[in-house]
């Protein structure tokens, strides 16, 4: 007669429904939380340095953007920045807003300088007194 050892089954089963929902809840903050990062960087420049900088609120001034490939992009205040075909547009679009705000111009330092100080004409033209140039803060004591 043989005998038959019970054999016992473990169910060895791992319950993910807990991790599923740290990770969707882990999605959901990233989401949520990439949405407030800073538009104004979307186009990846290289600024110039400077030893001294200026410090302007950017919800208090509008921005210019140009590309080392020659694009120009303008914001007013914290609105979504959008594309200009050139500047006699920009010009036109910032005289019929009314009082000019400062405005904060970001070139990219491959660009030719001579775009920068186009762009500073077309401003001057236009009426805006308060020009600031975006410039990466150079650290001369290192």
């Amino acid at each position: 007669m043989r005998l038959r050892l019970a054999q016992v089954e473990e169910d060895d089963q791992l319950d993910i429904t807990p991790m599923i929902d740290v990770i969707f809840l882990l999605v959901l903050f990233f989401m949520v939380t990439s949405t407030f990062i800073e538009e104004a960087k979307v186009f990846k420049m290289i600024l110039p340095r400077a030893e001294t900088p200026t410090t302007v609120a950017r919800e208090d001034a509008d921005s210019i953007s140009l590309t080392v490939d020659g694009q120009l992009f303008f914001r007013q205040g914290s609105a979504k920045e959008e594309e200009i075909p050139d500047l006699s547009s920009l010009v036109e679009r910032l005289q019929t807003q009314g009082s000019p705000r400062p405005v904060i111009v970001r070139c990219d330092a491959r660009c030719e300088y001579r775009r920068f100080v186009e762009i500073k004409n077309a401003l001057r033209q236009a009426g805006v007194e308060t020009v600031f140039e975006e410039v990466e803060v150079s650290h001369a004591s290192q």
